[in-house]
């Protein structure tokens, strides 16, 4: 039987089902947006599962690489072939990773402390209700995908730091290959994440870790170095089109006009609409309240894992532009940062008041009554006088030349009309 500092009050439990609630509002406003780069992975989408390959129009005469995710047009182009619609498919998907993302955190929590308690899942709260998570849903991107993954890798990293088993690393391996496939930039994170292993597991023992890194590593590295050569082999480039645009046509990360990304990633980390601020001050708040458990492994192996590789992909956003605004890389590091938090929240170990086992009752709802606020405000329930309209058939418009340009693409539809575009394609 799991003591009371497993349960949890009535409240928390109340504040979990009213971020779901708000997620779900949330999505409904925002079903409907026609973001370019989706359309253009559906059309590429269509192609590959109508056996044409990665083409965007029916008669290219060669393979392009016009999209972002690979892993995305794939996904899609099975789900076609299925009957289902893409745009759908992918926002129901992201809804279902990101109702999962609390209980996949509370059930590895437990598995390190069984006594992890639910209240633990509060800094949660300020993800599932913010408008810029159903936004992320409705542009139907992988951005979900990708910032859903990035917490499966430091889990999973960290897993392998503290076992030294050899399953960890190929579960490692296996994750950080499919990131890669969602967005190439996971790679950063991959490599982020075994030069800690490394660097960790020196602690440990070096024997201990060395065959993890080395089968995590050898896992990963075979599974890209098949993907590049078929890459090379029928698109001529291991590298995306796109990627050459987002960069200002510079190579591997160095473009040609130094930090072109550097305005929006200070925009983000400034924007309380998405949520870095109040994040971060979860994160401080919860170090000056614990500062020892932070200390204690394998809550510090967590830590490490959760925040600095995901910091370094902030910082590697700095590089990259972006033709939105609303349309965030960088709410990525978001989801990382808030199971920190959790994981802070959860871990054995003293409190400045001396406790010795988690939170004291009073500090649990003194971040519930944080979370709730910061959530009340990144939820904009104001927006949810729109949910009639939408409930009626009518959307309210995005507006702006990207969202036109979604929409010129949404009604060419997918079929074998031909499309022209330039840019990014």
């Amino acid at each position: 039987m799991r003591s009371r500092q497993s349960s949890a009050p009535r409240w928390v439990w109340i504040l979990l089902a009213l971020s779901y609630l708000a997620l779900t509002a949330n999505y409904l406003v925002h079903q409907a947006i026609d973001f370019d780069d989706n359309w253009i992975t559906y059309r590429y989408a269509r192609n590959l599962a109508e056996g044409r390959g990665f083409v965007f129009n029916p008669t290219d005469p060669v393979p392009t690489e016009g999209f972002t995710s690979i892993f995305h047009v794939v996904f899609t182009a099975l789900g076609w072939r299925l009957g289902f619609d893409p745009l759908l498919l992918t926002q129901l998907t992201s809804l279902i990773l990101l109702a999962l993302v609390p209980p996949f955190t509370l059930g590895w929590l437990r598995r390190i402390w069984p006594e992890a308690p639910v209240y633990c899942l509060i800094p949660f709260v300020l993800y599932l209700s913010a408008a810029a998570t159903a936004w992320q849903v409705g542009s139907g991107m992988e951005t979900i995908f990708f910032a859903v993954g990035t917490l499966l890798l430091a889990v999973l990293a960290a897993w392998v730091t503290s076992s030294g088993a050899t399953w960890p690393g190929i579960a490692l391996g296996l994750a950080g290959f499919a990131l890669v496939l969602v967005r190439p930039e996971g790679g950063l994170l991959v490599a982020a994440h075994l030069a800690l292993v490394a660097l960790l597991g020196w602690r440990h023992g070096w024997r201990r870790s060395l065959v993890s890194l080395a089968v995590a590593g050898g896992v990963f590295g075979a599974g890209l170095l098949m993907v590049g050569i078929w890459k090379a082999k029928v698109i001529g480039s291991i590298v995306p089109n796109s990627y050459y645009v987002k960069t200002y046509g510079g190579v591997f990360g160095i473009p040609r006009e130094s930090w072109p990304g550097m305005k929006h990633v200070i925009q983000f980390l400034a924007s309380f609409d998405f949520g870095f601020p109040q994040a971060a001050i979860l994160l401080v708040v919860l170090f000056s309240l614990r500062p020892r458990a932070a200390w204690l492994d394998p809550a510090r192996s967590l830590l490490i894992h959760l925040l600095l590789p995901t910091f370094g992909l902030l910082a590697y956003y700095t590089r990259i532009i972006h033709e939105s605004c609303q349309f965030r890389l960088e709410f990525t590091v978001l989801l990382p940062m808030l199971a920190a938090a959790a994981v802070l929240i959860a871990a054995p170990g003293g409190s400045r008041a001396g406790s010795p086992g988690a939170l004291r009752f009073p500090v649990p709802r003194l971040v519930g009554l944080l979370a709730a606020c910061f959530a009340l405000w990144m939820a904009e329930p104001w927006n949810w006088r729109h949910v009639p309209e939408v409930l009626r058939g009518r959307s309210p418009a995005a507006g702006g030349i990207l969202f036109e340009i979604g929409e010129d693409l949404k009604r060419a539809g997918l079929g074998p009309d031909l499309v022209l575009m330039t840019g990014a394609v």
